[in-house]
């Protein structure tokens, strides 16, 4: 129990450091980047182009370039009929490859942004993200993501765990100590990323393998507050769907070497087991009633309080309810995760 009281208060004031850093620093005051590059790869994602496009066609100062990376479907016969610059990846499927192809169309820009394929932004997002990263003030920008649900109950707690992890992840970053990041909203120096060298041997991944290369070779990594910078995703339809994206991001972790990217989440994990560990030792009389509510009530404010510091910015509803089922289930979520992750290739989308 004394262990457990350690990760959990360890936990506690981990994330309170990141709230704070969170909550003191203002939004930021519009920016804008001129000679902006973005790069988006697509993989059969025909359905969402249309809606990808139409964001494009309100840009500004930006140079485009969308590459279809081995599709199947007629992503790449919709993407062509648009005025961007439109390819399909030459080299091995994947979309780190298609995102480096893209990139080495840019060789005038001196700033580069990405987004996933089924995002949808306002028309100074891209000029918003790539300012912070112009004339040399940071070597990579770090920018909200928001996943929107269909109304349904399951969707809503989607909505939460992608919040909860959206206030950590801009949290640390502010908290100068940046652990993870995601690559549907990314700027970074062009310099700096044609000089990192990604893991190869995963397909995907390119956003914290970047991270981890920018933080060994101190550069400056910064996080954009601001609702010009965000983008919007939609929710996994069914938790099969759900499930298989959180594994697709955790079979990367045995490609980091940064401590803070291995530390962090295993303390995160630990914490999340506390109420089952708890309630398991009451069980078998290894400590009273007491010391196991003490542990798991603070765990639920805190958890509780990270996501009400970020839902007025994110516009996802934090309610009593929803927040105590998900502490509650979280700990069978995150095992079934990671069991599956045992099964998932490396080598997928």
């Amino acid at each position: 129990m004394i262990l457990l009281g350690i990760i959990v208060v360890s936990y506690c004031l981990m994330v309170s450091v990141w709230l704070y850093c969170w909550l003191k620093t203002p939004a930021d005051k519009p920016l804008s980047a001129r000679g902006a590059g973005v790069v988006v790869a697509l993989h059969n994602e025909a359905s969402n182009v249309d809606a990808l496009i139409d964001c494009f066609e309100k840009q500004r100062d930006a140079h485009i370039v969308l590459v279809d990376d081995h599709s199947t479907d007629d992503t790449f016969e919709k993407l062509a009929r648009s005025r961007f610059d439109v390819c399909s990846n030459p080299w091995q499927r994947g979309k780190k490859n298609a995102l480096r192809y893209g990139v080495s169309r840019l060789s005038n820009c001196g700033t580069i942004a990405f987004t996933d394929a089924d995002c949808v932004f306002g028309p100074q997002w891209a000029a918003t993200l790539c300012g912070k990263c112009s004339d040399g003030e940071a070597q990579l920008a770090v920018a909200p993501v928001a996943m929107i649900g269909n109304g349904s109950w399951l969707t809503h707690l989607f909505e939460l765990d992608f919040l909860a992890l959206q206030v950590c992840t801009a949290g640390s970053v502010l908290a100068r100590m940046p652990f993870m990041c995601n690559g549907a909203n990314l700027a970074v120096e062009k310099e700096t990323y044609d000089a990192h060298n990604a893991a190869d041997e995963y397909i995907s991944g390119d956003d914290v393998f970047l991270l981890s290369y920018v933080k060994r070779n101190s550069g400056k990594i910064v996080y954009v507050k601001s609702e010009d910078a965000m983008v919007q995703t939609r929710c996994p339809a069914s938790l099969g769907d759900f499930v298989r994206q959180r594994t697709r991001w955790l079979r990367k972790v045995s490609g980091y070497r940064d401590w803070q990217m291995i530390l962090f989440p295993i303390v995160i994990f630990a914490a999340n087991m506390a109420w089952p560990l708890g309630l398991a030792l009451a069980a078998a009389g290894c400590v009273g009633p007491m010391p196991v509510l003490a542990v798991v009530s603070a765990k639920f404010i805190v958890d509780y309080a990270t996501l009400l510091s970020g839902s007025r910015f994110w516009k996802i509803r934090v309610d009593f309810g929803s927040v105590a089922a998900m502490f509650v289930l979280y700990p069978f979520y995150i095992l079934l995760i990671a069991s599956a992750s045992v099964f998932r290739s490396k080598k997928r989308w």
